[in-house]
């Protein structure tokens, strides 16, 4: 367990590695060094689900590794809707996981890269797909193209 005390004199810590502490949820206490912190390691932590709320007050991070958490069952719906300067996610190995909702990542207008490796994810919310049109879709997957133009 991490004290959350720490935090109150941190305001100015921009990286912070919480990595294989058996920490069962985000530190609610983060939000106090939000404006600060751009990298945050959560990665091999017993954290079965991220909700709305869990990362209020981050709204300077760039870095989130959230990979090889042993129980990680759900991203829930609106998990990075406040994660607006967010860049980088790592997400990867993660084999619990079945429930994501990629949807709340189109709020995330920087992010560049999403690992999202040996991840066997059986529900992704279906919001992301109505925000692509035709000509992107066809270019991240080629094949569909020569189908479109056939029909």
């Amino acid at each position: 367990s991490v004290s959350m005390s720490i935090f109150k004199s941190l305001v100015n810590l921009r990286i912070l590695n919480l990595a294989d502490n058996e920490l069962t949820s985000v530190p609610e206490k983060l939000q106090l060094i939000g404006r600060s912190l751009i990298s945050l390691n959560l990665a091999q932590n017993p954290i079965e689900r991220f909700t709305e709320d869990s990362f209020i007050g981050l709204k300077s991070l760039q870095n989130l590794n959230i990979s090889y958490m042993p129980v990680l069952k759900t991203i829930g719906k609106g998990v990075f809707t406040r994660l607006e300067t967010l860049r980088h996610l790592d997400c990867a190995y993660n084999a619990k996981l079945t429930e994501f909702d990629m949807g709340s990542l189109l709020y995330s207008s920087n992010l560049t890269d999403v690992s999202m490796s040996d991840v066997y994810v059986m529900y992704i919310t279906a919001s992301v797909i109505y925000q692509v049109d035709a000509e992107t879709l066809c270019s991240v997957a080629p094949e569909l193209e020569d189908s479109s133009q056939t029909n």
